[in-house]
């Protein structure tokens, strides 16, 4: 191949990968604008009603503090 067609073939690819990437991006944003007003809560409002909630004493988690020494209401890590 001569160097004109080498050059050819790679605008002939340039040109359709933009397209294609232009057609990715389109629907990514389809995607988020249908998002828009589904998400209730941010995550960071979501983590701070979980970490508000207690853990169920039934909770592995809790059992496995519990075998350690902690006990409901007290702090965990050294005292200041």
């Amino acid at each position: 191949m001569a160097g004109d067609e080498l050059d050819a073939l790679l605008d002939a690819y340039t040109a359709q990968a933009e397209q294609e990437n232009k057609k990715l991006e389109s629907k990514a944003k389809r995607g988020r604008e249908k998002l828009v007003g589904k998400v209730p809560m941010s995550m960071s409002r979501v983590r701070e009603e979980a970490l508000q909630q207690p853990i169920d004493r039934n909770n592995k988690g809790f059992k496995l503090l519990a075998a350690m020494g902690y006990r409901e209401g007290s702090a965990l890590g050294k005292p200041l």
